[in-house]
């Protein structure tokens, strides 16, 4: 695991897992303790076009993916990847300068089948 940056949080890795964790319907400890949907895309956002960055990010959650030994079920793994590649897609929508990013955003739930509409 590689060290966090100067300016990431201390608990970057945690937050982080507990964000996902949320999205994938676990218990909504990011959203309860750290923020919404809104301030994530924000952390994000306005740093320009990073599509080349965005790919190669999915290519290396896929790669953690084996590296973790995370079961190979082609639906399983199938359902992972699509979540990670429409999350940085969202992502990127935001991603020319001063994009503003709508106030108040639920936190996205992902399923087996997609992104949970609704929510």
């Amino acid at each position: 695991m590689m060290p966090d940056g100067p300016d990431q949080h201390p608990q970057h890795v945690e937050r982080l897992a507990a964000y996902w964790a949320e999205v994938m319907g676990g218990p909504p400890r990011y959203s309860e303790s750290c923020a919404d949907h809104t301030y994530v895309l924000g952390l994000h956002a306005g740093n320009g076009d990073m599509s080349d960055l965005g790919r190669r990010f999915v290519e290396c959650f896929v790669e953690a993916a084996d590296d973790a030994a995370l079961p190979e079920d082609p639906e399983f793994r199938a359902a992972l990847r699509a979540y990670m590649q429409w999350a940085v897609d969202e992502v990127l929508v935001y991603g020319p300068p001063n994009t503003p990013v709508p106030p108040a955003l639920a936190m996205p739930r992902w399923t087996w089948e997609g992104p949970q509409s609704g929510v």
